[in-house]
């Protein structure tokens, strides 16, 4: 009896509804797969969301790394003649870092390499998408405390 009261308790909840979607990408060679969730930031001056990992504990004097992920393919192609530009800057001293390394993947996936923390305090990642004249036609900082 108490193996059938299990066994009922378990096909009940395979039967429950999912609480969140997601969608993972086929994954591509050199490309970890790439979960795709809701948004949480977002290029506003383009309607463009998009999520970005790496910089959970980023350390000083150890090179970071950061994935942009733009999940709707539809807002990544909103991008296609734009350049994005990304930089590091510590507002309260005045300077920023060395050069930051931009790998696109594809549209929707986004390498940033190259990111030194050379003192601790608060660094703001800047991420710009330029047009063909150079101009920024919206930006998104991320405030990193180290």
């Amino acid at each position: 009896m108490k193996m059938v009261g299990i066994f009922c308790l378990l096909l009940l909840a395979g039967c429950q509804a999912p609480l969140f979607k997601m969608q993972k990408d086929k994954p591509q060679k050199g490309v970890m797969a790439v979960e795709k969730t809701e948004c949480s930031h977002q290029w506003k001056n383009l309607g463009v969301c998009f999520t970005y990992s790496g910089l959970e504990q980023p350390r000083v004097n150890e090179e970071a790394k950061v994935q942009i992920v733009i999940p709707d393919e539809s807002q990544a192609q909103k991008l296609h003649s734009l350049r994005l530009k990304a930089y590091l800057w510590m507002p309260e001293h005045g300077h920023g870092s060395a050069p930051l390394r931009i790998e696109v993947v594809n549209p929707g996936v986004i390498f940033l390499h190259n990111l030194w923390f050379v003192m601790p305090g608060l660094w703001n990642l800047h991420l710009q998408w330029t047009n063909q004249d150079e101009q920024v036609v919206a930006e998104y900082v991320v405030a990193i405390e180290l």
